[in-house]
């Protein structure tokens, strides 16, 4: 009789710390379920964009259990949504979207959210986006633009007296005008301005060198005049250069200008990995109320010249010997630089479960080089996909960014 209660009470105890444990485990989803993580690279909360520009949208959305989805939303209301098309997701994903500012004017939220194979939500990252001017203009076509020596420096001519400034109108909203189509100076105006008022534009606009090499710098020059025919007050000029990312330049100040007088500024700008827009936008906070509000900007295109850059890509993904029911296998991952340049330090991953993976710390890897690592997984009970993924965390600038991934499906049986 003691016996059968000893086996009695044992098995109570045992199935007590089986209840325990697994009450004690996280099947995901939950309250507790980790969150993928969203890293915006561009653009910059708080630009400016006209009625009708567009603008890209540049996040990194990272989980090691996979994401399976990028969701846009403006204002609240869903406006882009991409879908993995792995059904296991991808520990990284690259969103890109554009969007075009066809709303009101006004400041506007862009709200980026991943989510995971369990479909736990990150959480949000916003942008705030200020939308001005009415119907966005459109170009007028190519402008012939006229050579001239650059001035050196940065000087302010002042002109004879003129007629003393009167009371200014409130102060418009300023509007973009046709860009310069090349690297020279922009034209003056053409039309007589209107007599009480000033008038700010850019009479010269170039950057040294014209054609920079693959990872030089240069230095923009431009000159403001006050082509009207009152004083213009102090006031806020952007310079900007971009070909990608977060928006890049750097601010100036005109200072009171006269009638007639102009001040020529400058701007380092650079290192330049690829071709770029370049412009400048003089009162952009629509301080000063001009006889013409649409000559504030103007901008061209800069070419560089290609550079030689890497290119990471899985050559080969292989088990040996093939799984089946319950063994164990080696997995071999070969990573070649296809690229013309040679490839920094990276990290390779290898995964051949949900949450198992096998982690490497590459060396730099020459151009044309490769290089192979190998992986012991296992046992397998059940089919199942694997892959290898080269430079995980986008450490390597490369000529293409598609082509890291290599998946294989495993059916163990």
């Amino acid at each position: 009789m003691r016996s059968t209660k000893l086996q009695r009470l044992s098995l109570i105890i045992v199935v007590g710390l089986m209840l325990s444990g697994i009450l004690a485990c996280d099947f995901g989803g939950g309250a507790g379920a980790a969150k993928p993580r969203v890293t915006l690279e561009s653009p910059v909360s708080g630009i400016e964009l006209e009625v009708g520009q567009q603008v890209e949208i540049v996040c990194i959305a990272e989980d090691p259990k996979g994401i399976i989805s990028v969701e846009l939303a403006v204002d609240g209301v869903l406006y882009a949504s991409q879908e993995s098309p792995n059904p296991e997701g991808q520990p990284q994903w690259k969103f890109v979207e554009t969007w075009a500012a066809k709303v009101d004017p006004g400041m506007h939220t862009l709200t980026i959210t991943a989510y995971n194979v369990d479909k736990v939500a990150s959480d949000p990252v916003s942008i705030s986006v200020t939308v001005v001017g009415g119907v966005a203009p459109e170009a007028t076509g190519e402008v012939t633009l006229p050579t001239s020596t650059p001035s050196p420096g940065t000087t302010a001519t002042v002109p004879p007296s003129g007629p003393t400034e009167t009371a200014a109108a409130p102060a418009p909203t300023w509007t973009t005008a046709a860009p310069m189509p090349t690297n020279t100076p922009v034209p003056p105006p053409t039309s007589t301005p209107a007599p009480g008022l000033p008038d700010l534009i850019i009479s010269e606009l170039y950057v040294t060198p014209a054609n920079p090499a693959y990872g030089a710098s240069g230095q923009a020059t431009f000159t403001i005049r006050n082509a009207g025919s009152a004083p213009a007050g102090d006031c806020h000029v952007m310079y900007i250069w971009a070909a990608s990312g977060p928006v890049r330049g750097c601010d100036r100040y005109t200072g009171p200008l006269p009638a007639g007088a102009e001040i020529t500024l400058e701007c380092t700008a650079g290192p330049f990995y690829a071709s770029y827009e370049t412009h400048v936008l003089v009162d952009t906070g629509g301080v000063v109320a001009e006889s013409n509000e649409n000559n504030n900007w103007g901008g061209f295109m800069v070419n560089v010249a290609a550079g030689a850059l890497p290119d990471l890509t899985i050559v080969e993904l292989s088990l040996n010997p093939w799984p089946y029911w319950g063994n164990e296998s080696d997995a071999r991952i070969t990573v070649a630089n296809i690229g013309s340049g040679d490839a920094g330090a990276f990290t390779l991953y290898y995964w051949w479960a949900e949450n198992e993976r096998c982690e490497f710390r590459m060396d730099p890897l020459p151009a044309g080089a490769e290089v192979t690592k190998s992986c012991h997984v296992g046992p397998f009970w059940s089919s199942f996909n694997t892959y290898a993924m080269a430079d995980v965390l986008s450490e390597v600038a490369e000529s293409n960014e598609d082509n890291n991934r290599r998946d294989l499906y495993v059916e163990a049986g």
